[in-house]
C-alpha cells in the first residue's frame, strides 16, 4: 500500500468518525464488542470500524482493542453501542514505518504510517467480514490471517 492510499485511508477513518459522531446518539443501540485475533492472538491496538449496510439505521460503529485484543463498539463519542443491523467490519492498526505508535501530540496524516494488517481488511468494499449486531452468540471473536 503506498504512502498516500495509507494517508487516505486514515484521512477516511478519521472522517466517518467524525460524520459518526456528528450524527447525534441514535437510539436503541445495542451494546456489542468481542476480541481481535491475528494468527490466533490478541492483537492490541486494532481499530474496529462498522460500516452499515442498507438496511441499517443511524450511523456505523467503531472501537479500538486493548492488549487482549478486546474491545467495545460506540457509535459515537458519547453513545455506547451501535444500532441492530448488518455491517462491513474494516479492521487498521496504524503505526509509524519504524512500527511505534503514533504519538498523540501528531496528526497521523502528517508523517508517514502504515497499516499493520493485510490491506483487505481496512476496504469497505473487500472485507471479508461481516457481522450482524445484535450477534446471537454474544461478543465477536474476529479471527484475522497475515497471509
Amino acid at each position: 500500500m503506498s504512502v498516500v492510499t495509507q494517508r487516505l485511508s486514515a484521512c477516511l477513518l478519521v472522517g466517518f468518525l467524525a460524520f459518526a459522531g456528528c450524527s447525534g446518539p441514535p437510539d436503541e443501540t445495542v451494546a456489542a464488542g468481542g476480541v481481535v485475533h491475528l494468527d490466533g492472538k490478541p492483537v492490541e491496538g486494532v481499530t474496529v470500524s462498522l460500516i452499515p449496510q442498507s438496511s441499517v439505521r443511524g450511523p456505523g460503529g467503531y472501537g479500538v482493542s486493548d492488549a487482549e485484543g478486546k474491545f467495545t463498539l460506540s457509535s459515537g463519542p458519547e453513545t455506547i453501542g451501535v444500532m441492530p443491523g448488518t455491517y462491513r467490519v474494516m479492521f487498521q492498526k496504524m503505526r509509524q514505518k519504524d512500527g511505534s505508535p503514533i504519538p498523540p501530540d501528531v496528526m497521523a496524516a502528517d508523517i508517514d504510517i502504515i497499516n499493520q494488517l493485510p490491506a483487505v481488511y481496512s476496504s469497505p468494499e473487500n472485507t471479508p467480514i461481516s457481522a450482524t449486531i445484535p450477534n446471537p452468540d454474544g461478543d465477536f471473536l474476529f479471527e484475522l490471517k497475515s497471509r
